[in-house]
């Protein structure tokens, strides 16, 4: 999830958490890797993450879906594309 302008956006980190607060320790050009483990009861914790991965200049989130969570909630989906909305 990188939305369509974050394609090609550079990473130079790759992370694999499972904390739902990760504020003070995103950075930017990273790739997040999660089973969305400590978003199953609160899809709206994975919202926040995103917003502060924008905010932060982070690149990418990966997220395996079928084993904790069966799907990316829908509200998290429409993130990348409403920050590039903002960003035009």
């Amino acid at each position: 999830m990188a939305g369509r302008e974050g394609i090609s956006k550079e990473i130079y980190y790759i992370n694999s958490v499972e904390m739902p607060d990760l504020t003070g320790f995103l950075r930017p050009n990273e790739l997040i890797i999660t089973t969305g483990y400590a978003f199953r009861h609160e899809p709206m914790l994975l919202c926040r993450l995103l917003d502060e991965m924008h905010r932060i200049g982070s690149s990418a989130i990966g997220i395996k879906t079928r084993r904790v969570i069966q799907e990316v909630p829908p509200e998290a989906l429409y993130i990348p594309i409403r920050e590039e909305q903002r960003s035009r």
